[in-house]
């Protein structure tokens, strides 16, 4: 995966939020411009953090600091997430359901099932051994670059089905 960070420290830290439906073009452009606008004007104690935001697969909102400059405080962290929450009100989008587990499905499109489907689904072969999960709990850049997405039979959700 291209970095959406390239000139960011690896231990960076990193927020995955993933919207419970697809983007269209004109919601994505919005919700990037919007994120973009948020990470310029982010501050911590005042003093403003080196952040970003990006929009991939006109699903997945990620929001990053710099790990080289000051480090995002509670009140920071409180502030970036009342403004996803305004953002998926303004759009009627929900991006805190960590129940529903995206994966690409046997057609190169991105799904979701919910976290208690996920074992039926995989008894029914809609979801296999390779398929790639995404995992959003990650919280460095290292991280979200390298293990964002995985096979299902390495991610954390292979005990859930009795993967081996």
């Amino acid at each position: 995966m291209n970095s959406p960070f390239p000139k960011y420290h690896p231990q960076s830290k990193v927020w995955i939020y993933q919207s419970n439906r697809m983007l269209n073009t004109v919601e994505a452009q919005q919700v990037e411009s919007a994120a973009n606008t948020f990470a310029k004007q982010w501050a911590a104690h005042g003093h403003p953090l080196a952040a970003g935001a990006d929009l991939i697969h006109n699903r997945f909102l990620i929001l990053c600091v710099n790990a080289e400059h000051q480090s995002a405080s509670g009140c920071s962290i409180d502030a970036s997430v009342h403004f996803i929450q305004q953002l998926g009100q303004k759009h009627q989008i929900d991006f805190f359901d960590r129940m529903n587990i995206a994966y690409i499905d046997h057609e190169q499109l991105i799904n979701t099932v919910h976290f208690n489907k996920i074992k039926s689904h995989f008894q029914e072969g809609l979801i296999k051994e390779d398929t790639l999960i995404f995992n959003n709990t990650w919280t460095t850049l290292h991280d979200f670059q390298n293990k964002w997405q995985q096979p299902l039979s390495e991610s954390w959700l292979k005990n859930k089905i009795s993967v081996s």
